[in-house]
């Protein structure tokens, strides 16, 4: 019997580096998802140390307290526009992670029609193998009643 091909082994090669290369992508937005979520985390806490820094020092002035609401206001639209990023960032992860698993279900489909053909292969392969040996046994045991009668 022949060796096991299977006719689609291409095709799966194919839609295993699709999916990998769509998986790549979902990764890369949720790094720049994180990398959002960093950058709101670091203007938080230069907000509050700033505002800790004008409140326990001695003697503030009120061009410090302008100052620090100037820099409240620049965080609070900073923060506002990461907002407005971090939803855009948000929904494309969440359209990413569709086309990735449709694309790995496809991955799926092509191995388990893979393995169901491996099975029907190897099937067929242990009944030639089967059958040849009753042949074989035939054959000799045809042969060894022949002998003996001669004998």
């Amino acid at each position: 019997m022949q060796r096991f091909v299977f006719s689609l082994d291409r095709v799966l090669a194919w839609r295993r580096l699709e999916a990998r290369r769509e998986r790549l992508r979902w990764e890369q937005i949720r790094g720049e998802l994180r990398g959002i979520d960093a950058e709101r985390e670091r203007l938080r806490t230069e907000r509050d140390l700033a505002a800790a820094l004008l409140h326990t020092a001695r003697s503030a002035l009120g061009a410090e307290f302008a100052a620090l609401d100037q820099f409240r206001a620049h965080v609070d639209a900073e923060m506002a526009r990461l907002g407005t990023k971090r939803a855009d960032c948000e929904k494309r992860l969440a359209e990413q992670a569709r086309v990735a698993a449709a694309k790995e279900r496809d991955v799926k489909i092509l191995e388990h029609l893979r393995e169901r053909r491996l099975e029907i292969w190897t099937a067929a392969l242990d009944r030639e193998t089967e059958q040849q040996a009753a042949e074989a046994f035939l054959a000799r045991w045809r042969r060894e009643g022949i002998s003996s009668r001669e004998n």
